[in-house]
């Protein structure tokens, strides 16, 4: 899924800084690009989070971060449970 497509479907909007904590890294990775991202591009995560989310970056941030912790587990995702999966580049390709 695209920033655009992400924009679209109303998850996207106003600008934040993302926290370096691997489940959003790992979350915003898969939503955008199809894998998460390496705790050395975290300059990169912010840099899309900050096109994506709300000018509070809690609001965002927490989401990610739950959904990381719950259902977007870093060996064995449960995509088919993720209130993502519509619009995650990742679950795309799983089922792809």
């Amino acid at each position: 899924m695209t920033l655009l497509g992400l924009r679209e479907c109303g998850l996207a909007k106003g600008n934040i800084k993302g926290k370096a904590d691997t489940h959003v890294l790992r979350v915003s990775g898969r939503l955008t690009r199809g894998e998460g991202f390496a705790t050395r591009e975290i300059a990169l995560s912010d840099a899309v989070l900050a096109e994506l989310g709300p000018r509070d970056n809690w609001k965002f941030d927490l989401p990610l971060y739950t959904t990381g912790r719950e259902v977007c587990h870093a060996s064995n995702p449960q995509c088919d449970v993720c209130p993502f999966r519509r619009v995650c580049a990742y679950a795309k390709s799983a089922t792809a």
